[in-house]
């Protein structure tokens, strides 16, 4: 009996090591720097051991190779030293044989030949090119005015307004590539170049981000660029929680505990049991929050006497009263419960209380979080766009129609 357990242990074993040797494949990266014959480049990448490996080799005639072992892909960043300057380019190295090649004074331009994910990269970027030369003209029109600006060539109010539409105009244009990405990231779980986007985009989406680790293939989790990736995903993660909870919520969850505090009382989640709540964590010098806060009131209002209460919160201490107490009333905001998490409040005012809201603390505003009338979560958002507005409307609608 305890001889089959061992021969079934010793099988397990050979099994997992079997199995990621069959992965590990080697990689022959051959390249040319055109209008430079020599020059010292440096290939840094993880191998097939998830360790990074660096090196670096002579060019001949422009020409150099590197050889290497990787699991299915890797992440790797070339330095082209080119008459003692530096130039750096990030890529995805594929298993098999690949070449690329380059202008020795622009390697943002590299071209690559038998390289199938950054062939992939090249397409996804030529899908968004109008925006992304949008962005880069609307990127170089700010700097120009701000410049004007600083040089005394543009009233300071011109220059305020022309900011602000500038700005504007860069705000929906990067919406639209960010979509794209996002999308492309969540609808293709088998592709190294999804897992690569998935840093600038996962990191910073913890729930969004955990649906897509999940669904990725496995040829992708145990490569040495999704392996790499997944594991610093999830460090981040956990360091993000601790100090961000918010990311942690989920919808259809119980939502956490808050205490409010009145001069005579206090007053927790469980108190509010059969109202519909929505907190909406805002500033004022936050654009976003001040677009938004009109639709939360016209939404108040419409279901008020169907037990909808809104709490508004800040981290005003009690110096900024009187620019919360005129923004309210100019904006008609008075039936809100408008809340500080800021200590030095607490007992100052009927009007503006203090708050605990640890679990529910964001690096980001305006964040909203809708509970039902049984205490779940069952809508949680960071931002605010126009677009939202009907699918906030729609939770909203139906929410209140239980």
């Amino acid at each position: 009996m305890h001889m089959g357990k061992c021969q079934v242990f010793i099988f397990f074993i050979i099994s997992l090591f079997v199995n990621q040797k069959t992965h590990s494949q080697p990689f022959n990266l051959k390249g040319l720097i055109k209008g430079c014959d020599t020059a010292t480049i440096t290939l840094s990448y993880y191998d097939d051991e998830y360790k990074i490996v660096t090196d670096s080799v002579y060019t001949t005639n422009g020409m150099f190779q590197f050889n290497g072992v990787i699991v299915n892909a890797s992440l790797g960043r070339i330095v082209s030293n080119v008459r003692n300057k530096n130039s750096y380019k990030s890529l995805i190295i594929d298993t098999g044989y690949s070449s690329f090649e380059y202008d020795y004074n622009n390697i943002d331009k590299l071209k690559f030949q038998h390289s199938k994910s950054n062939q992939e990269y090249a397409d996804l970027k030529k899908a968004i090119l109008p925006e992304s030369q949008m962005e880069k003209h609307l990127n170089d029109s700010i700097k120009s005015n701000n410049d004007r600006l600083l040089n005394g060539n543009i009233d300071i109010n011109c220059a305020n307004v022309k900011l602000s539409d500038l700005e504007s105009q860069y705000k929906k244009v990067r919406a639209i590539s960010y979509k794209y990405e996002k999308d492309y990231i969540t609808n293709h779980p088998n592709s190294y170049i999804a897992i690569w986007l998935f840093m600038s985009y996962g990191f910073k989406d913890i729930p969004w981000g955990d649906s897509v680790v999940q669904k990725l293939t496995e040829s992708v989790k145990v490569s040495s660029i999704g392996k790499i990736i997944i594991q610093n995903y999830k460090i981040n993660s956990e360091r993000l929680a601790a100090v961000y909870p918010f990311h942690t919520l989920k919808v259809n969850a119980r939502a956490p505990e808050f205490t409010i505090y009145t001069k005579k009382d206090s007053l927790e989640l469980k108190n509010l049991k059969g109202k519909v709540v929505l907190l909406e964590f805002w500033s004022l010098n936050c654009l976003p929050c001040l677009q938004f806060n009109p639709s939360i009131e016209k939404i108040r209002k419409k279901y008020e006497k169907k037990g909808f209460e809104v709490l508004g919160i800040t981290n005003y201490d009690s110096s900024m009263f009187i620019s919360l107490s005129n923004y309210i009333q100019k904006n008609k905001l008075s039936k809100w419960m408008h809340i500080s998490t800021d200590a030095s409040v607490k007992g100052v005012s009927n009007q503006y209380l203090y708050g605990q809201f640890d679990e529910y603390t964001s690096d980001a505003i305006p964040s909203t979080i809708i509970i039902d009338r049984n205490g779940h979560i069952v809508y949680k958002h960071v931002g605010f766009e126009t677009d939202d507005l009907k699918e906030f409307e729609k939770i909203v609608a139906d929410i209140m129609q239980q």
